[in-house]
């Protein structure tokens, strides 16, 4: 008998992170993560690491069955000049992108 292989499931995001000015709190500014979805598939982000753990995520939204095109928002505790790796985890895996 011939072993089954599963079909891979490669996942593949777009990320902007910046800093937007905003009067809704004391600074005027707040750091934001933009994860853009690149997938036919619909997908649900299950979680959000910035910088390995490092800098935690206070907020996640529109974050569940996104399809091409669709943007999840993070909000980082951190400042987003300061960000260098980002890692998204679905349930098909972890995807782990640099930020220059």
């Amino acid at each position: 008998p011939e072993d089954v292989v599963e079909p891979r499931h490669n996942e593949e995001f777009e990320l902007k992170v910046y800093r937007e000015a905003t009067e809704s709190t004391m600074t005027g500014y707040i750091d934001k993560i933009d994860i853009l979805s690149l997938n036919d598939q619909p997908t649900t982000i299950k979680n959000v690491v910035v910088n390995r753990g490092n800098c935690r995520v206070i907020s996640l939204y529109d974050y569940q069955n996104i399809r091409y095109g669709s943007v999840a928002l993070a909000y980082p505790r951190c400042n987003a000049a300061h960000i260098r790796e980002v890692a998204i985890s679905t349930a098909h895996g972890t995807y782990t992108y640099k930020i220059r």
